[in-house]
């Protein structure tokens, strides 16, 4: 086999994986967006309209306002921590009563909602969640 054959080869097996992390990738948010019919006692899907836990609409990558005058970014490591350990970090103007997912959840029922998570972006989700309960999240200046 010469050089520029085995060159094609590697482009295809990469282009293959990548296409094949990314079906999985989907899969997971769908599998991710059936669990979380569970968190939408809480949680809403839609921007600024906060129920007892904040608005998920547009939320990773976002900065996050905590309890206390800090901030993170809503990363994998955050939603896993939040999901998990929810008593950790408390979104400002929330109180801390999310009960724990620890031993509730695989570790694959974890990836597929924070997969779901980072699916909630877009126009219809233009404002990251932040505010009280009932209220509407503050307008961004």
């Amino acid at each position: 086999m010469n050089r520029n054959s085995r060159i094609a080869i590697a482009v295809l097996a990469g282009a293959y994986s990548a296409f094949t992390l990314a079906a999985q990738a989907q899969g997971d948010a769908q599998r991710g967006a059936k669990a979380f019919q569970a968190c939408a006692a809480c949680h809403t899907l839609e921007p600024g309209r906060n129920l007892t836990g904040p608005s998920l609409a547009n939320l990773f990558g976002h900065e996050v306002k905590l309890q206390g005058g800090g901030t993170v970014v809503a990363d994998d490591a955050y939603l896993r921590e939040s999901i998990m350990l929810p008593q950790t970090k408390i979104v400002d103007g929330f109180l801390p009563i999310m009960p724990t997912f620890q031993g509730l959840l695989s570790e694959e029922q974890l990836l597929q909602l924070i997969a779901y998570v980072k699916t909630l972006k877009g126009p219809a989700a233009a404002q990251p969640p932040a505010g009280p309960a009932g209220a509407p999240a503050p307008q961004q200046k």
